[in-house]
């Protein structure tokens, strides 16, 4: 359960959506209250993970093991297009030159597109082949982990506005926090993508991907 905000308020960062834009601009507004867990964990993973060095969520997992009730929390996420995923990937792992991530039960190494680790190429092309053949739908995969727990799921291309809505929703979103948004616009400073997507290949990602684009609001 990465960001703790007032009120209960919990902030869960898919990879590659926006969010370390938003969890500086909720840091240096005063709102961050605590991170628990890994900064990419999806709700309930403290469910999976035999031994969980973090005190909140063991209390949590406890409270389940006695039948008790949950602790209340009101969540939210972002995703964003499948394509625009996959390139964003492609140049975040190019520029570490495909570290690769350790697999649980490894704590603190662990990171939820480990599944893509032996799958990074020099071109985008390649990269993109590798996915279709041996982990297809990834991105609907991976944001399926996170979206059915949490309150309310927001939008990449419109973050500025998406986080305002959710925020304002749990009365949140203050004047400090909007002069900072106004202030930082989101924005990708990585290198733009290598080579534009083939055709066919983009067909095969989006016909993977259909589950994600269908339940995001990005089917055509």
């Amino acid at each position: 359960m990465p960001f703790v905000l007032r009120d209960q308020v919990v902030f869960y960062h898919v990879p590659k959506t926006g969010g370390t834009w938003l969890r500086n601009l909720l840091r240096d507004a005063g709102l961050l209250q605590a991170q628990r867990g890994r900064k990419h964990d999806p709700p309930g993973l403290d469910r999976f993970l035999p031994t969980v060095p973090c005190e909140a969520l063991a209390e949590e997992r406890e409270r389940r093991r006695s039948g008790a009730r949950a602790t209340a929390e009101w969540s939210f996420c972002f995703v964003r297009h499948p394509l625009t995923w996959y390139e964003s990937w492609f140049r975040y792992m190019s520029a570490r030159a495909w570290k690769p991530w350790r697999q649980a039960p490894s704590f603190l190494d662990w990171h939820p597109c480990a599944p893509l680790e032996g799958q990074g190429a020099d071109r985008f092309e390649d990269f993109v082949e590798n996915v279709l053949r041996r982990r297809p739908g990834f991105v609907s995969e991976l944001y399926f982990s996170f979206t059915p727990h949490v309150s309310r799921v927001g939008r990449y291309e419109d973050l500025r506005k998406s986080a305002s809505e959710i925020l304002q929703q749990v009365g949140l979103w203050t004047p400090e926090l909007a002069t900072l948004a106004d202030a930082r616009a989101p924005q990708n400073v990585s290198p733009p993508t290598p080579t534009p997507w083939d055709p066919a290949l983009r067909d095969e990602i989006l016909a993977a991907e259909r589950p994600a684009l269908l339940r995001f609001g990005y089917a055509r």
